[in-house]
């Protein structure tokens, strides 16, 4: 569950972090060289002409500190906010705050909620200073009647006649326009005609995205108007441009995510509808990376060994009825040929062959249910640490019994008395057993079974079972592990053997997690090499 979250997870906490790196930085960081433009624009006329100011009251700048200080003191009440003049290490800047200074630009630098306007005074190493505060149409009266208090100092000094020319002198020291109007009552609302003939200035926050400032001069009909000045994006709106470009960001990605998602579920649900339906070849084609290769992968090994089940019931049903046929055919023929026994001889001979019949049923229902044991999903008994020295010994010894004339032998060197193997000592006996009396009935003399124990390998066990008989073609040596698969009749000495026994060593050994294998043994006949982890 949490490999198919996790991408969404790790989405929404990039996300998370975005916005929030965005808003508190992003904005500062793309406006801060347009807001110091903007600032140097607004302010560089007040700032020239408080210079020029300064210098009529105080002489040249630098020359006199305290007559500097002292013209500060015269201009001051003229001013809505504290103007000052003070050496470079009071102002505390930093040094890219001077050298923006150096190059002529206005540093503006938030302090106690007041925005204060740091600029050079001439080439000295003073810096004036303008502090505002609160905002509002009282604040914009504030922040410029300074500014309009100089102009109005250059103007006092000229006839009225002349302000147009004095205005045109004064306009490239300002960076927005400046314009000397006739007070035109239809161009503002009644609030803002009283807001003018009380001599204040008015903000005017046009729909174009910029300022234009009034101001009445004197008692005239006259204003002068500064502006259009173009206003830099604002922070909150920069703020909802970037949230809206993270918020998209985050849809694309979320539907990145999830349309991969999607198509996975597609073909999952396909192959699940094809695979009910009967086609045991589906498989969900679904990548390994995916979100849900897991449950895929987890489907198609489902899928095969359903498949391989079915399969194996199949070909098992259809071996079986083909096994069938022939001892029940002998018993039918068997049985009328006792209907029709003529003497009591005949009678018992007839006899002897029912049960014999009967025998060969019995040996073949129960080896198909052991063979059906291992191939069920059945739990099997748990392993038990067996001394392979002993548990060979005794298996040899019981092999003995049925080998007949062969001769069986047990070659041990391979192991020692405290040779221990995790395995299910009932069903390795079958399993050895199996190739034993298989290999009795191929044998023209010699059997010999050869363990060898390596706990350094990554099969730990190996057996070897040998015989000196004709071999298995190397054609037939995969195919002899299948079920009812036996090789031409004329190899084996007497008839006899369904097919299971080596089918069912296979599912023994494979039950252990081992392999096994057939190949030509030393002896010249056939090996069988079974090899355990």
């Amino acid at each position: 569950m949490f490999r198919l979250f996790f991408p969404l997870y790790l989405i929404l906490i990039l996300f998370s972090i975005a916005v929030l790196s965005g808003v508190e930085y992003l904005p500062e960081k793309l406006l801060n060289k347009e807001i110091s433009e903007f600032d140097t624009r607004v302010s560089q006329g007040t700032f020239e002409l408080l210079e020029d100011s300064i210098e009529s009251i105080a002489g040249p700048a630098g020359s006199n500190i305290v007559q500097e200080d002292n013209a500060i003191a015269e201009i001051q009440p003229h001013f809505g906010y504290q103007i000052t003049l003070m050496s470079r290490e009071t102002s505390r800047l930093d040094d890219d705050s001077w050298q923006q200074l150096m190059n002529g630009q206005t540093v503006t630098q938030i302090i106690q909620e007041s925005e204060i306007y740091y600029r050079r005074y001439q080439d000295t190493n003073r810096v004036l200073t303008i502090s505002f505060g609160d905002s509002t149409a009282e604040t914009a009266h504030r922040e410029s009647q300074g500014t309009y208090y100089l102009i109005e100092q250059q103007l006092k000094q000229q006839p009225q006649s002349q302000w147009p020319l004095t205005i045109a002198e004064l306009r490239p020291r300002f960076g927005f326009p400046l314009e000397l109007q006739d007070l035109d009552p239809s161009l503002f609302n009644t609030e803002q005609l009283e807001w003018l003939l009380a001599g204040k200035i008015l903000y005017v926050d046009r729909e174009s995205h910029d300022w234009k400032i009034h101001k009445r001069l004197f008692d005239t009909d006259i204003i002068l108007t500064a502006g259009p000045i173009p206003l830099p994006i604002s922070t909150a709106k920069l703020n909802s441009i970037v949230i809206f470009i993270l918020v998209a960001l985050l849809a694309i990605a979320i539907l990145l995510w999830v349309i991969p998602l999607w198509k996975s579920i597609r073909e999952l649900s396909r192959a699940a509808d094809a695979f009910g339906l009967g086609d045991l070849s589906a498989r969900a084609g679904i990548r390994r990376h995916s979100a849900l290769g897991g449950l895929a992968s987890q489907f198609n090994t489902m899928a095969i060994q359903i498949s391989q089940l079915i399969n194996g019931h199949r070909e098992l049903t259809n071996a079986v009825s083909h096994e069938l046929r022939t001892p029940i055919a002998r018993m039918r023929f068997g049985i009328e040929m006792l209907d029709d026994a003529d003497n009591a001889e005949d009678r018992s001979r007839f006899l002897d062959s029912l049960n014999s019949d009967v025998d060969e049923l019995d040996s073949l229902v129960d080896e198909l249910l052991v063979y059906a044991r291992f191939e069920s999903s059945a739990p099997l008994a748990e392993p038990e640490n067996i001394p392979l020295l002993s548990w060979f010994n005794k298996l040899i010894e019981h092999a003995k019994g049925y080998a007949g004339d062969t001769d069986i032998t047990l070659n041990a060197k391979g192991i020692t008395e405290h040779d221990y193997h995790l395995m299910r000592s009932r069903d390795m006996v079958r399993a050895l057993q199996n190739l034993l009396r298989n290999a009795s009935r191929y044998a023209h003399h010699e059997i010999r079974v050869e363990p060898v124990k390596d706990p350094s390998s990554a099969f730990s066990l190996v057996i070897h079972v040998d015989d000196d008989g004709p071999g298995v073609p190397v054609e037939h040596r995969q195919r002899i592990f299948e079920v009812f698969s036996r090789i031409e009749e004329s190899r084996d000495k007497q008839s006899g053997g369904y097919g299971l026994g080596l089918a069912i060593t296979r599912k023994i050994i494979e039950s252990h997690s081992g392999t096994i294998e057939s190949g030509e043994s030393p002896l010249g006949g056939a090996r069988f090499t079974i090899s355990l982890p």
